[in-house]
């Protein structure tokens, strides 16, 4: 049989070159090039204010944060803004579909755009491979910008309430800056001498000592007002929405007429299954089985409704409670500063009864710095706590795009195919030419 197969070595050789030359060509010919695009977050393992106090110990695990941020790239949320961005762009991907949304679920869902979040390192990976590398590109970009802007629209916003506060404050102490300083150069002009006896010294001591008490008590105060007024004017949900969500889970299934039911649930729907693989439907114990898995069903879903009802009423009583509280305690700390406040006003105004007679004109001109000098501690504090507001929200977030789309050519298998060709044209020759040999035998 060898012998006759091997006597036809120009038909093996004909098949084989016939074979791999047509392969060759096709593989070369239709098969497109491939790229690989990726693009990369980077999710710092710390959240470090520059200058408030950390707090490391609320951080969730690393792990579980940049999965659920990965998680979060490929949801609703995220993909929403990717398929606003892309309308308008006019991709050839998504030319057979006005709406790009089902188009990139179905990606994201068929992993043809993988979100990976890498081990051991701080990158969250996004990658396709296209023959376009250009459309990749564009469309990698868009989830990372589009995930960015997201993120940029869940930060709180009681820093930029804290800032409207205190510039209105800045401008109205910088005001209170410029009358002061008119009206001391008006006294200076007038009297002239700014010098002061021992005896005057003296007594200007007490004053100077009590304004300076008058100055740390105005600006608690100052600051009790702000926040008494953040808290009146703040109505937001300190949770998110996603938290909520958990909570409110947590809280419904928790509850044990929840799991009883969820057993009896599953229970009967094992029930359901095994009858339908040993009897046909018209089975009456079947139809018992099944119609008390509805029963189930709907008693499930109904106290699942109740319990979400409830949850929502208890949620919001526990949220207005802590507000209420919150609110109470900062206005009976304003009320104490306020009535320690005016205590030392009362003070200062008996000593300056008492130093009228020592020499009024410079008491009045010593008042007159001493004002402005407290004028200007408040206003260097309202400027120095507005810088501090603004340098932390400019500090770079924890989350920053490490990396944008780029793209590199995939791994390419043609010439591993093309040699491949070879060894199976000559297999498929030497079949024909053992089949030719057959026939010839006959």
């Amino acid at each position: 049989m060898i012998k006759r197969i091997l006597r036809r070595w120009y038909v093996i050789l004909i098949v084989a070159v016939v074979f791999s030359g047509t392969a060759i060509f096709l593989i070369w010919y239709f098969m497109e090039n491939q790229f690989t695009t990726t693009g990369a977050l980077s999710i710092s393992r710390f959240d470090n204010p520059i200058v408030f106090q950390s707090h490391l110990d609320k951080l969730p695990p690393y792990d579980l944060y940049k999965n659920t941020q990965a998680e979060t790239i490929k949801g609703s949320n995220v993909l929403n803004r990717v398929a606003d961005d892309l309308a308008a762009k006019n991709l050839p991907i998504f030319q057979e579909s006005k709406d790009p949304l089902p188009v990139l679920r179905q990606m994201v869902d068929n992993e043809d755009i993988k979100v990976v979040p890498e081990q051991n390192t701080e990158y969250i990976r996004l990658t396709m491979t296209t023959p376009d590398p250009s459309q990749a590109e564009t469309i990698i970009d868009s989830f990372l910008t589009s995930y960015m802007a997201w993120l940029e629209s869940e930060k709180p916003t009681g820093g930029m309430k804290k800032l409207k506060i205190l510039e209105d404050k800045k401008r109205q102490l910088k005001d209170d800056i410029d009358s002061q300083e008119r009206d001391l150069n008006k006294l200076v002009n007038e009297f002239g001498s700014r010098d002061i006896n021992p005896r005057q010294e003296m007594m200007l001591e007490v004053v100077a000592r009590l304004q300076q008490d008058l100055i740390g008590i105005t600006m608690q105060r100052i600051g009790l007002e702000a926040r008494v007024q953040l808290m009146e004017n703040d109505n937001a949900d300190p949770l998110s929405n996603t938290d909520k969500a958990q909570r409110q889970n947590a809280y419904i299934n928790s509850n044990p007429v929840v799991q009883a039911l969820s057993q009896e649930v599953a229970h009967h729907e094992v029930l359901v299954a095994k009858s339908n693989g040993q009897s046909g439907d018209n089975d009456p114990n079947l139809q018992d089985t099944k119609k008390t898995l509805e029963a189930l069903n709907n008693r499930l879903s109904e106290l699942q409704e109740e319990l979400t009802a409830k949850f929502e009423k208890r949620y919001e009583a526990e949220l207005a409670q802590n507000r209420e509280i919150a609110l109470a305690q900062a206005k009976a700390e304003l009320a104490q500063a306020v009535e320690h406040e005016n205590k030392l006003r009362e003070k200062l105004k008996e000593l300056d009864t008492d130093t009228i007679d020592v020499g009024r004109t410079q008491l009045n001109l010593y008042d007159q710095k001493q004002e402005l000098a407290q004028i200007r501690q408040m206003y260097d504090m309202v400027v120095r706590r507005i810088e501090e507001i603004e340098f932390e929200q400019n500090r770079p977030s924890r989350i920053s795009i490490a990396q944008r789309a780029s793209s590199v050519p995939a791994e390419d298998c043609r010439l591993e195919m093309s040699i491949a060709s070879v060894p199976v044209g000559l297999l498929l020759g030497v079949l024909f030419a053992g089949l030719l040999g057959r026939k010839k035998v006959r």
